[in-house]
């Protein structure tokens, strides 16, 4: 028998009769396909973050700061060009990520603190 020669199961020879059969769902039928699941997630994956954390909101604060302070002291002068303040703009975009990258790690992994101390700091 050939690859292209595969024969299905006679349906006597399978016991399957049309009573046994599991229903085929049909549009607007909800009776079958009213069963919900539950969305698989390996043992690896933290639940989904309920809050936000005091050592997070410090990392923010923290970061908000920086920006304030950076804006206040920029020294742009009365008329920037575009040119300076795109630059500007794209020296204080890493400064507050840097800050940010904590409260991240704080966010999505509460146990952070205890656990990665290393990586926190």
């Amino acid at each position: 028998m050939t690859r292209l020669d595969v024969q299905l199961p006679d349906r006597d020879a399978t016991g399957v009769t049309h009573e046994t059969a599991a229903p085929i769902a049909e549009p607007g039928d909800e009776g079958i396909a009213s069963e919900t699941f539950d969305e698989p997630r390996g043992p690896h994956l933290p639940e989904a973050p309920a809050g936000i954390q005091r050592g997070a909101l410090v990392f923010v604060a923290l970061a908000l700061g920086e920006v304030v302070w950076l804006v206040a002291n920029a020294g742009l002068g009365p008329a920037p060009s575009v040119e300076m303040v795109v630059l500007f703009g794209l020296g204080v975009v890493p400064s507050a990520v840097v800050i940010l990258l904590p409260a991240a790690l704080l966010i999505r992994h509460p146990d952070a603190a205890s656990r990665a101390r290393t990586l926190l700091f």
